[in-house]
């Protein structure tokens, strides 16, 4: 993992990416490395989002309840983050807490 933060080269987004790798933990998000720079992202068993660290920003990826996966966003500020969160991410999340197969 810590190759993975080395990629970074804004000291600042390196600093906000672990953070919210520390967020998401509290969340009881499992955090497993997988090939390259990615990251995959699990949620009561599910994987449901990827992340990558890029030089100046991380990329986010995140699945939508109907199946498909929302176009990667771009995140290198805490409001960045945040709205990414709110929009896909939170939701997604309430959608497994909810049951996955229960209609969203």
């Amino acid at each position: 993992m810590e190759k993975k933060m080395e990629y970074f080269q804004s000291d600042k987004v390196r600093d906000l990416f672990k953070s919210v790798l520390n967020e998401l933990a509290t969340k009881q998000v499992e955090v497993k490395p997988i090939h390259g720079l990615w990251i995959s992202f699990w949620y009561k068993g599910k994987r449901f989002m990827y992340m990558a660290p890029k030089r100046n920003f991380f990329a986010v990826q995140v699945l939508a309840p109907d199946g498909n996966w929302h176009g990667r966003t771009r995140v290198s500020t805490r409001k960045e983050w945040e709205n990414a969160f709110q929009k896909h991410v939170a939701k997604y999340m309430q959608y497994l807490e909810r049951g996955a197969d229960a209609a969203p």
